[in-house]
């Protein structure tokens, strides 16, 4: 199916509909990341048909999706973005002028762990202070202290504390890794995901997809481990591994095994955006807490190791048998059937975990999750640097 033309007029251009550009669009106007996605995806399947659209018919169609299904407020932020609201730029720290983005301020400070309705009051605040006031440009200091103030006014003064931190780590330029690990269906896409978007970090990496390139490399009559799933890879093991009767044993053994032999890429991937001075998200169940002891070391890096956790059994039950569809439903039962490997292996990773002081974050709502996670981040990146706002954004 050939794929939709968008034309603008105005600029005399025409490019296929993409529905990366629109989602961020949406998550400006104050989307979570599921909605605008979703909303982009249901819009590209209504107009699939068409060879060409109009941008206007194409805002015009969004526009009347929005009002029908989601706040007025977005509704209200999507048309005055497209109806041409004085857009302010903000002049960076490398001397280039981007525009203000509220929803990117907005999930700034949520991420810091400010609750969302005193994030929205915040960046509404100074967005009405940049139109009152007429500006078409700001530069990133002014900018700094003002969000700064406004936090220690809205929120507290540990909240403002952090986002000194990210902002000098942000300034820094130095390399972020990020090592999410966890059983099937605690939510490490997910959270990965969305703690790639809030924290831009644009590269993230999926052990199982590694795992997957290693299968094509290695066929399953020369490693047999590789070819199975991580919570009862103990099967594939030599006869004499798992003849013991302690289940936990088994699965732990073969877990350890396919683990193993996930390092090696898992360490290429870190080393490759080490080299390139980029910072990474590595998620995947195969991040156990040894894997450490394998990757490189950088004292220009800053490395953070965490382990997402479900606590309840019949919490992660729930949520593997209800992932709005990211997993197929033969996978999902093939996950259920196979429970109790799975239970094993989280209780594996926590113990291991917990031993040798990884931070364990449990997943009891996505939003709680995403904010452990970037609090994590924050206090690992908080010994490396000065948090005072002169010292982040220079002189007031």
């Amino acid at each position: 199916m050939a794929q939709t033309v968008v034309i603008d007029r105005k600029k005399n251009s025409r490019m296929p509909y993409l529905r990366g550009i629109l989602t961020r669009s949406l998550q400006n106007s104050g989307l979570e990341f599921k909605q605008a996605y979703g909303l982009a995806s249901k819009l590209r399947s209504e107009i699939s048909h068409l060879e060409e659209i109009s941008t206007k018919e194409l805002r015009n169609l969004m526009a009347q999706m929005l009002a029908s299904q989601c706040d007025s407020s977005v509704h209200r932020r999507y048309m005055a973005k497209a109806n041409g609201d004085q857009t302010v730029m903000v002049r960076a720290v490398d001397g280039h002028a981007v525009p203000f983005s509220r929803g990117l301020h907005r999930q700034l400070l949520e991420s810091l762990g400010i609750p969302d309705h005193k994030a929205r009051s915040i960046t509404t605040r100074l967005h009405q202070q940049f139109q009152s006031a007429y500006m078409v440009e700001i530069d990133y200091r002014q900018l700094g202290h003002m969000t700064y103030q406004a936090i220690r006014e809205s929120a507290d003064s540990r909240l403002a504390q952090f986002f000194l931190i990210w902002s000098a780590f942000r300034f820094s330029e130095r390399p972020l890794i990020v090592l999410i690990g966890g059983v099937p269906g605690c939510g490490k896409s997910t959270v990965s995901v969305e703690l790639a978007s809030r924290m831009q970090i644009i590269r993230t990496q999926s052990t199982d997809m590694l795992r997957e390139v290693m299968r094509m490399m290695m066929p399953e009559r020369l490693s047999p481990v590789l070819h199975t799933s991580s919570f009862n890879a103990w099967t594939a093991l030599p006869e004499s591994d798992t003849n013991s009767s302690d289940h936990y044993r088994a699965v732990a053994s073969g877990y350890y095994a396919q683990a193993e032999l996930l390092s090696v890429p898992c360490e290429a991937v870190v080393r490759r955006a080490l080299r390139e001075n980029i910072s990474l998200i590595l998620e995947g169940v195969h991040i156990q807490p040894k894997l450490l002891e394998k990757l490189p070391k950088n004292d220009t890096a800053i490395m953070v190791p965490m382990i997402l956790a479900v606590p309840n059994p019949e919490d992660l039950r729930q949520r593997i048998q209800c992932r709005d569809g990211l997993v197929p439903q033969r996978r999902a039962e093939r996950y259920l059937r196979h429970f109790e490997g799975i239970w094993h292996l989280q209780s594996l990773l926590l113990a291991e975990a917990d031993q040798l002081g990884v931070p364990i974050i449990s997943n009891n709502d996505r939003q709680s999750a995403v904010q452990g996670a970037t609090r994590t981040i924050i206090e690992a990146i908080e010994p490396e640097f000065e948090v005072d706002v002169e010292a982040v954004f220079g002189p007031a």
